[in-house]
């Protein structure tokens, strides 16, 4: 793709270290283009603080460097002017002035409702189902699920979101053409082809801490809604739902258990107000969509008969998230023997199920 020299300029200055959208605001307003911040970068410093403008002027002038990163992973860049720039995000506080594309660059570009869907990365499998639940239910009406491509729940929501047969976009705090976490591999190869990844940062930049706050105010601008899904009150997570609640977005949350600490953030948004989701629906009503689909009811479990004091302590054990034998073992501290007979009757009984790997959850 050929991009017009200020669009050349405007991707080697937002690749500068240091430069970020508020930044990049300032000196265009000193200076008025990309391009004189290029052409005259000692000018451009009396608008910069010192070691930005000290990057500045050492970067390498090489304009070409993004655009070849971009051309050999398969991407695209779209600036904040341009026609197809999504509306909600446009209109944040400071909208990234160049997003990079990788998969359907119309995927992103399209005007269709959005959900983002958010959570922790240390999750528990209710929260892993419900995330991949949820986001199927509503992919399936049309909406597009917005997550941070990250393990746990955002990795369900995109799933969930591709096997209810919609698209999904992931925003990423590393270059487009980086895989974090590694395990994704084959995720975002599915979201490239359904969907895209997104982001502000140019084709090799690396997955830096100070990344992710930046990658969630995306997220929560690109959507009409931001879903919590599971976390504690201090996840990173929450940060999205900071900057949803900043720009006046919807925010729902889904109850968990009460035991569990990955509940936390939940429990307190629902406490001061967050509309609580119980199904698909809810999220669809929160974005005006009509639900495509008839979501059958669940049917009630069978209640359990009273625990034992030895299977509540597994039961108090795996609410914390799914564990192997050997960490079942240890939180409880049961010899492997009378563990095994405890779980095989805990899992005949329904109280807990066994999963691939040896490991087990409620």
């Amino acid at each position: 793709m050929d991009y017009g020299r200020e669009q050349l300029c405007t991707m080697w200055l937002m690749a500068v270290e240091g430069i970020g959208p508020r930044l990049y605001r300032r000196v265009m307003e000193g200076m008025g283009s990309a391009q004189a911040v290029y052409s005259k970068p000692a000018a451009a410093a009396s608008f910069l603080p010192a070691k930005a403008a000290h990057a500045v002027a050492q970067a390498d002038k090489n304009l070409d460097a993004v655009p070849e990163g971009l051309y050999r992973c398969g991407a695209h860049a779209v600036f904040l002017e341009d026609k197809g720039y999504p509306a909600l995000l446009s209109g944040i506080f400071d909208p990234p002035p160049v997003l990079y594309i990788r998969g359907r660059i119309q995927a992103f570009m399209q005007d269709v409702p959005r959900v983002a869907m958010v959570g922790a990365r240390i999750c528990t499998r209710y929260g892993r189902e419900a995330a991949h639940l949820l986001a199927s239910g509503v992919a399936a009406s049309g909406v597009q699920v917005v997550s941070g491509g990250a393990r746990g729940i955002d990795s369900n929501a995109h799933q969930g979101a591709l096997d209810g047969g919609g698209s999904t976009l992931a925003v990423l705090g590393c270059g487009v053409d980086v895989v974090y976490p590694p395990e994704n591999a084959a995720l975002f190869e599915k979201i490239i082809a359904n969907g895209a990844l997104v982001s502000e940062y140019a084709p090799g930049i690396p997955p830096l801490r100070e990344h992710f706050p930046g990658r969630n105010r995306v997220i929560s601008g690109l959507c009409g809604a931001v879903v919590m899904v599971e976390g504690r009150y201090k996840s990173g997570a929450m940060i999205t739902v900071g900057y949803a609640m900043d720009e006046g977005r919807e925010v729902l949350a889904v109850p968990g258990m009460i035991t569990s600490l990955y509940s936390e953030g939940p429990h307190e948004l629902i406490a001061n107000g967050a509309v609580p989701v119980f199904k698909a629906e809810d999220i669809l009503d929160a974005v005006g969509v009509q639900s495509k689909t008839k979501q059958e009811p669940v049917p009630q479990q069978m209640a359990f008969r009273e625990l034992t004091e030895a299977e509540k302590s597994v039961v108090t054990a795996l609410q914390q998230g799914d564990m192997s034998h050997d960490e079942l073992s240890a939180a409880v501290g049961f010899p492997p023997n009378r563990l095994n007979s405890l779980l095989t009757t805990m899992a005949l009984d329904g109280i807990i199920k066994q999963l691939p790997g040896n490991r087990y959850g409620i």
